[in-house]
């Protein structure tokens, strides 16, 4: 079973559904309301109204199929122009959370992917700096941000969970630090006369 939610409705819409006719693939539509339920639920024929929403749209695949038929069934239907936010394959994991609360944790770890992502390229960035090029206290203050930002890297990918879990709680902040640093750096016009 194939469920869609939040489709767009229009022409990308209907060629994806005679592309499901075609190939004899299960699917059903989802009501907007009905984020609420469980994936599991869902893929057993649950569509009431759970007075719960969510902003993304998804596409969602029942346990019955496996990651490489999720990838080929979402290349051909991306060829029919339709455009889902998020697919999720439910598993014996997310299968108990709701549809909103599955949502809610991919955006948020797409949210710290792209934080983490950010970070990384301003480390980066620092490196083709030259430190006589700049204000020696300015300079300063960046290398020890970015000494603080490779510290909760390393956390991240440390043995210690806990390490591991406030690193991820700090990385915005450490990312926020480093680039203000930059700024005042790259900024930084000299002493007023």
């Amino acid at each position: 079973m194939i469920l869609l939610y939040k489709a767009p409705a229009g022409k990308d819409l209907d060629l994806a559904l005679a592309f499901f006719d075609r190939v004899k693939l299960a699917y059903r539509l989802l009501d907007d309301e009905a984020a609420g339920h469980s994936l599991n639920a869902l893929i057993e024929g649950e569509n009431s109204p759970s007075g719960q929403t969510a902003d993304q749209s998804a596409i969602i695949f029942s346990k019955d199929y496996s990651e490489e038929e999720v990838r080929r069934i979402l290349d051909l239907i991306l060829a029919t122009g339709l455009r889902l936010q998020v697919p999720i394959l439910v598993t014996e994991a997310n299968g108990p959370s709701s549809l909103s609360e599955v949502l809610e944790d991919m955006a948020a770890q797409q949210a710290f992917i792209a934080t983490l992502t950010h970070l990384q390229q301003l480390i980066d960035a620092t490196g083709r700096l030259k430190e006589e090029d700049y204000d020696p206290d300015k300079w300063s203050e960046m290398k020890i941000a970015i000494a603080d930002a490779n510290d909760v890297l390393a956390d991240l990918v440390g043995e210690d969970a806990q390490a591991a879990a406030q690193a991820r709680a700090a990385i915005t902040d450490k990312r926020d630090a480093l680039a203000a640093s930059m700024e005042r750096l790259l900024s930084y016009t000299g002493p007023s006369h």
